[in-house]
């Protein structure tokens, strides 16, 4: 997934906010009775758009 990304100049720190924030939404409606699990999982959502967002433009040739 974040290598799918990386190239896209539009991933930064703001975009990536967002999502996360998108994210936590959806799974807080879709998994109403385990918060535990949604707290977890978002938080390594928001690692890995940050991720995404600090290697934007970026790309996988070496």
């Amino acid at each position: 997934m974040m290598s799918a990304h990386r190239g896209l100049n539009g991933m930064n720190m703001e975009v990536a906010r967002q999502w996360v924030v998108a994210m936590h939404q959806a799974a807080k409606e879709t998994i109403p009775h385990d918060p535990d699990f949604v707290d977890s999982m978002i938080s390594a959502f928001a690692s890995m758009s940050k991720g995404m967002a600090a290697n934007a433009g970026r790309s996988d040739n070496h």
